[in-house]
Protein backbone atom coordinates (compact mmCIF):
# COMPACT_ATOMS: atom_id res chain seq x y z
CA UNK A 1 0.00 0.00 0.00
CA UNK A 2 1.72 3.37 -0.79
CA UNK A 3 2.16 5.93 2.00
CA UNK A 4 0.26 9.19 1.67
CA UNK A 5 -0.29 12.32 3.99
CA UNK A 6 -2.14 12.32 6.92
CA UNK A 7 -4.59 14.73 4.98
CA UNK A 8 -5.47 12.35 2.48
CA UNK A 9 -6.80 10.28 5.87
CA UNK A 10 -9.29 6.71 4.25
CA UNK A 11 -10.75 8.26 0.95
CA UNK A 12 -14.17 8.95 1.00
CA UNK A 13 -15.54 8.54 4.86
CA UNK A 14 -16.94 11.47 5.37
CA UNK A 15 -18.73 11.26 2.09
CA UNK A 16 -19.64 7.78 2.69
CA UNK A 17 -21.19 8.51 5.94
CA UNK A 18 -23.22 11.60 4.65
CA UNK A 19 -24.83 9.73 2.12
CA UNK A 20 -26.13 6.63 4.41
CA UNK A 21 -27.20 9.38 6.94
CA UNK A 22 -28.85 10.95 4.29
CA UNK A 23 -30.71 7.69 3.11
CA UNK A 24 -31.43 6.99 6.92
CA UNK A 25 -29.35 3.96 6.07
CA UNK A 26 -26.93 2.07 8.51
CA UNK A 27 -23.32 2.71 8.19
CA UNK A 28 -20.31 0.63 9.46
CA UNK A 29 -16.76 2.21 9.16
CA UNK A 30 -14.23 -0.28 7.75
CA UNK A 31 -10.58 0.63 9.34
CA UNK A 32 -8.09 -0.52 6.42
CA UNK A 33 -4.47 -1.25 7.76
CA UNK A 34 -3.06 2.30 6.39
CA UNK A 35 -4.76 3.27 10.26
CA UNK A 36 -2.34 0.73 12.07
CA UNK A 37 0.44 2.37 13.45
CA UNK A 38 -0.26 5.55 11.82
CA UNK A 39 -1.32 8.19 14.79
CA UNK A 40 -2.28 11.18 12.75
CA UNK A 41 -4.02 8.93 10.68
CA UNK A 42 -5.70 7.56 13.95
CA UNK A 43 -6.98 10.93 15.47
CA UNK A 44 -8.20 11.78 12.22
CA UNK A 45 -10.46 8.54 12.35
CA UNK A 46 -11.54 10.11 16.44
CA UNK A 47 -12.17 12.97 14.83
CA UNK A 48 -14.46 11.87 12.22
CA UNK A 49 -16.38 9.57 15.13
CA UNK A 50 -16.37 12.53 17.00
CA UNK A 51 -18.19 14.45 14.31
CA UNK A 52 -20.88 11.22 13.52
CA UNK A 53 -21.56 11.22 17.26
CA UNK A 54 -22.58 14.69 17.17
CA UNK A 55 -25.00 15.01 14.15
CA UNK A 56 -27.67 13.24 16.56
CA UNK A 57 -29.93 10.33 15.89
CA UNK A 58 -26.69 7.57 15.83
CA UNK A 59 -26.00 5.17 17.99
CA UNK A 60 -22.24 4.37 17.86
CA UNK A 61 -21.62 1.03 19.49
CA UNK A 62 -17.35 0.69 19.99
CA UNK A 63 -17.63 -3.28 20.72
CA UNK A 64 -19.02 -6.42 19.61
CA UNK A 65 -20.30 -7.05 23.69
CA UNK A 66 -22.94 -3.62 23.04
CA UNK A 67 -24.45 -4.57 20.19
CA UNK A 68 -25.20 -7.84 21.65
CA UNK A 69 -26.65 -6.39 24.74
CA UNK A 70 -28.52 -4.20 22.10
CA UNK A 71 -30.15 -6.85 20.31
CA UNK A 72 -30.93 -9.26 23.31
CA UNK A 73 -33.00 -6.24 25.32
CA UNK A 74 -34.91 -5.69 21.65
CA UNK A 75 -35.04 -9.56 21.03
CA UNK A 76 -38.70 -9.48 20.04
CA UNK A 77 -38.35 -6.92 17.63
CA UNK A 78 -35.31 -8.63 15.77
CA UNK A 79 -35.85 -9.52 12.16
CA UNK A 80 -34.31 -12.99 11.26
CA UNK A 81 -33.76 -13.66 7.59
CA UNK A 82 -33.22 -16.88 6.03
CA UNK A 83 -30.12 -17.70 3.51
CA UNK A 84 -31.49 -21.05 2.62
CA UNK A 85 -31.53 -24.71 3.09
CA UNK A 86 -27.98 -25.77 4.85
CA UNK A 87 -25.82 -27.91 2.36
Amino acid sequence: MPVHAPSRDVPGGDEKFDAMYAAGRFWMPMLPPCLAGRLVRGLRMEKRLSRIADTGGRWLAPMMEAIAAHAQAGRSDLRVDGIGPAI
